[in-house]
Order: C-alpha cells, then sequence, then structure tokens
C-alpha cells in the first residue's frame, strides 16, 4: 500500500490556572443594624489571564456582579446566611468559589400576643 498515514504538526495546549477565592475567616458575627463588609481574596491573582469578575450569592441568589472584591452588608437589610463569592477570570471563563456565614447577633423578634 502506497498511501501516507501520517501527518506532521504542531498542537498548542494552553492550561489556564482556575481563580482561588478565599476569605480570611469562615464566618463574620455582625449586629443586626451594623453595616459589614465581605472582602474576597484570590490567591493566585497574578497567575490569571484576563480581569476578573466577581459574582455574589446570598444563599444562592445573586446579589452583585461586578469587578468589586468586596460586598457591603447594610445594617437595614439584616441579612445573613451562607454568602458565596465566584470569581471568574474573563479570559477563559475559568472560575473558581469560596463561602462564608453571616451570623446575625441581637436579632429582636416581636410576638403579637392575642
Amino acid at each position: 500500500n502506497d498511501s501516507n498515514c501520517s501527518l506532521e504538526g504542531e498542537v498548542l495546549i494552553e492550561f489556564y490556572p482556575i481563580p482561588e477565592p478565599y476569605f480570611d475567616e469562615a464566618s463574620l458575627t455582625k449586629g443586626a443594624c451594623d453595616d459589614a463588609s465581605l472582602v474576597a481574596n484570590v490567591t493566585n491573582l497574578d497567575d490569571l489571564v484576563g480581569n476578573v469578575t466577581y459574582t455574589w450569592y446570598d444563599d444562592g441568589a445573586i446579589v452583585q456582579e461586578g469587578t468589586s472584591n468586596t460586598y457591603d452588608l447594610n445594617g437595614d437589610d439584616q441579612l445573613d446566611g451562607i454568602f458565596t463569592v465566584r470569581v471568574t477570570d474573563d479570559a477563559n471563563n475559568c472560575y473558581g468559589e469560596a463561602d462564608i456565614e453571616v451570623i446575625l447577633e441581637g436579632v429582636v423578634t416581636a410576638y403579637l400576643l392575642y
């Protein structure tokens, strides 16, 4: 058989780092009417290819998306629960996530007795 069944060429395989977000603490306890900020850090920020986007979730619902690594909690909102930040490398859509629990302290619940 005189057929040529071989092919030569170059293949470029690129590996992109996955963002590695973290919080300094596993949880944040705040007063019910106090303001607080959640700050996400990224271990390998300098290794990422593109700009990053931070998507903030409160118990699974998106509450903020943009370029800020900080999510501000307004004391009037009295938000608590598990907050997740998803950090996405915009160049390749690789992402990593980290969670922090927000605990409200001093919440007053009123009951109306009949």
